[in-house]
C-alpha cells in the first residue's frame, strides 16, 4: 500500500507526459490552421496594399548581382543565362556565376558565353565546396548593391528585377533586408 502512494507522483507526471505527446500534434495543427486564417484574412491583403509596383527608369535603377552558384550545371546553365541576358526587362545587372569545382562541360560553357556577354562574369572555385560556400565566395566578388541569389536551373519573371526593387525604394522599406519570390524550375530532375 505505502509503495502504490509513494507510485502515485510518478503515474501523475507519466500521465502528464502521456497526454502532452498525444496533445502536441493536434494542437500543433490547430495553431498553423489558426496562423493561415489570419494571414489570409488580415495580413495578406494589407501587405498588397503597400507595395505599388513601379517600373524603374534606368536612371533610378540600382545595380544589381544576379549570382549564380553552380556545380555540374551543363544541362540548364547555358539556357538560364541566356534567358537572363536576354528576357529581363532592366538596365542595370550583372550576373555573377560562382563554379563550384564542376567536372563537367560547366567551365567550357561558360568561357563561350563570357565572350558573348559583357556583363557576366565568372569565380572558379578549384574544389566543390558546396552551394553555400560558393555564395559566400561570390559575395565577395559582386559589385551590385544589391545581390540576387539564382539557382543555375531557375528563371525568374521578366519585370522581377525592378519588382523586387520596389521593396527597397523608400524610407518606409528601410528595414527590409530580404525578399523572396517563387521562381520556374526548368530541371526538376534535381
Amino acid at each position: 500500500m505505502e509503495i502504490m502512494q509513494t507510485l502515485k507522483p510518478f503515474e501523475s507526471i507519466w500521465n502528464f507526459v502521456l497526454l502532452l505527446l498525444v496533445s502536441y500534434p493536434i494542437l500543433g495543427a490547430f495553431a498553423w490552421f489558426i496562423g493561415v486564417l489570419c494571414y489570409q484574412l488580415i495580413y495578406r491583403h494589407r501587405h498588397k496594399d503597400d507595395i505599388e509596383f513601379k517600373q524603374l527608369t534606368p536612371a533610378e535603377q540600382p545595380f544589381i548581382t544576379i549570382m549564380i552558384p553552380a556545380h555540374n550545371e551543363e544541362v540548364m546553365i547555358e539556357h538560364t543565362i541566356n534567358y537572363l541576358m536576354n528576357n529581363l526587362n532592366y538596365e542595370k545587372y550583372e550576373v555573377l556565376v560562382t563554379d563550384d569545382g564542376s567536372t563537367d562541360e560547366t567551365p567550357a560553357i561558360l568561357e563561350r558565353l563570357q565572350s558573348v556577354y559583357d556583363n557576366l562574369r565568372v569565380v572558379t572555385i578549384k574544389k566543390n565546396q558546396g552551394k553555400a560556400h560558393a555564395f559566400n565566395v561570390g559575395v565577395g566578388f559582386a559589385r551590385g548593391e544589391f545581390i540576387l541569389s539564382n539557382d543555375a536551373d531557375s528563371i525568374p519573371e521578366p519585370d522581377a528585377l525592378w519588382k523586387y526593387m520596389s521593396y527597397f525604394m523608400g524610407e518606409e522599406h528601410a528595414n527590409t533586408a530580404a525578399v523572396t519570390a517563387n521562381m520556374d524550375v526548368q530541371n526538376r530532375s534535381t
